[in-house]
């Protein structure tokens, strides 16, 4: 079985926890969350899981690369450069998520529980594509409660049932005959059965092998952006939200809460090194070069509205890298003057914005160096902010031995060196 471990969020609601660690290293209990999750799921039997990353990704990568999980295999789906929320995770990994009828089969072998993000609909009548009125409100409750939430999964073809332990679990298969006028007619309806229209809505169906044009379909749903989505199905006109594995109706003060949520800009920041104007030392020892080592700090907007006086701040390296420093700004960003314990910052003017996916190196800081310099290794603590965003902190580190070798290697092939490997 296959499984995706939602771990890109910003957790802001375990701030200020989560403003040095990913949500998905918070502990419990004296275990990273993530762990405890990965050991659950091999507990049941899952062979493969997705890891999707953004918040401090390179902690959430480095920690799921380490665990060995006996007989599961582990990927990573990298959203450091835009958060996709849990419908947009779901979407980017649907290669994953289509395992083929397969991964169907196994639903009511495995007893599948329905969950946050994943909802199972038998059709009224599985006999034909055409969608009766209960599958209308059906797809329409859908739509409103994933879109108010944080977006999800309806699989449509499943029959599931509530245990006596209160849980629903897939107990059988239901395949839906006509499995492609049944995709026609739900993409036909997707937008009259919401309001306001919800982009990015996709179904996919999976086929049985063995029955042509018979099998289910996988609907997903983003989480929806400004006003709240009202269901329009079939006498309901009313808003929902998924709550643990129910759609429930939102009475009028959450209403009024979800009118006033409004898109957000989210920011990032990707650190990169390389080392230029790299020269032979006249008069010096064999084989001493000297060079400016650069450390470009770029700041990205990636989430869906504007970035309003950003401002990005480094704070102070060693004494060594300190005197050596010269520091220059880009795009909206201009050099201020940076209050304690900051060293250096950049900020945008009063009329300086951001707009989605607008990317800027915030701020350049190059050292003079020599590659047979003695330092310490560069460390560098980060913050990014902006008028409503949640603040991105970090840490850039660079060994010396790197930064030594990269000087020598430069000046050995034309006088510059890129720094292509992560930074430790």
């Amino acid at each position: 079985m296959k499984a995706m471990i939602f771990a890109a969020g910003l957790g802001t609601r375990l701030r200020p926890i989560t403003e040095s660690t990913p949500k998905a290293l918070v502990p419990v209990n004296g275990k990273p969350m993530l762990e405890i999750t990965l050991a659950k799921l091999a507990e049941h039997g899952f062979s493969e899981v997705v890891v999707n990353v953004h918040h401090f990704a390179d902690q959430v990568r480095a920690f799921a690369n380490s665990q060995r999980v006996r007989e599961m295999t582990i990927h990573i789906s990298d959203e450091s450069e835009e958060l996709l929320d849990t419908g947009g995770g779901l979407k980017k990994a649907a290669e994953f998520l289509k395992g083929g009828w397969d991964f169907a089969s196994r639903l009511p072998i495995d007893g599948t529980e329905e969950s946050l993000h994943l909802e199972f609909k038998q059709k009224k009548d599985a006999s034909t594509g055409a969608l009766h009125r209960t599958d209308r409100q059906h797809l329409s409750m859908a739509l409103s409660g994933f879109a108010n939430a944080e977006g999800g999964l309806v699989v449509w073809g499943v029959d599931a049932r509530r245990g006596k332990d209160g849980v629903d679990r897939v107990r059988d298969l239901s395949p839906v005959c006509g499995l492609a006028r049944f995709v026609s007619e739900l993409q036909s309806l997707t937008p009259e059965m919401v309001s306001p229209h919800l982009q990015g809505v996709e179904h996919h169906p999976i086929e049985d092998p063995e029955t042509p044009d018979t099998g289910i379909v996988v609907t997903i749903v983003p989480k929806g952006e400004g006003e709240p989505h009202m269901a329009n199905g079939p006498k309901q006109h009313l808003y929902y939200r998924r709550t643990s594995s129910d759609f429930r109706y939102l009475e009028h003060y959450e209403v009024a809460d979800l009118f006033g949520r409004r898109p957000q800009a989210v920011l990032s920041v990707t650190p990169s090194w390389s080392i230029g104007n790299i020269r032979r030392v006249i008069g010096g020892a064999v084989n001493q070069w000297d060079g400016g080592l650069s450390v470009v700090f770029i700041v990205k907007n990636t989430g869906r509205a504007l970035a309003r006086f950003p401002c990005f701040s480094v704070g102070s390296p060693s004494p060594e890298w300190r005197q050596t420093g010269q520091v220059s700004a880009s795009g909206p960003f201009v050099k201020v003057q940076a209050p304690d314990p900051w060293a250096f910052r950049a900020a945008a003017s009063s009329d300086g914005v951001m707009y989605p996916n607008d990317r800027y190196p915030a701020l350049i800081i190059t050292f003079g160096v020599t590659n047979l310099d003695q330092r310490e290794d560069l460390e560098l603590p980060y913050e990014a902010v902006a008028d409503g965003c949640p603040v991105v902190r970090g840490i850039f580190r660079l060994k010396w031995e790197k930064v030594s070798l990269g000087i020598h290697y430069g000046g050995q092939s034309g006088g510059r060196y890129e720094g292509v490997e992560d930074p430790e």
